[in-house]
């Protein structure tokens, strides 16, 4: 596993690179912040 650098306005923070069991929980956060963003612009359906 390799890790980044840290920003220092970022304290804390671990970036690492995403795996495979990351996959499901990364797409319902992309989805969910789509869903968000476009809410009221385009149809529910």
């Amino acid at each position: 596993m390799s890790t980044r650098p840290v920003p220092a306005y970022a304290p804390g923070v671990r970036v690492r690179d995403m795996t495979l069991r990351d996959c499901e929980a990364t797409a319902e956060i992309r989805v969910l912040g789509w869903r968000h963003a476009y809410a009221g612009l385009i149809p529910h359906a």
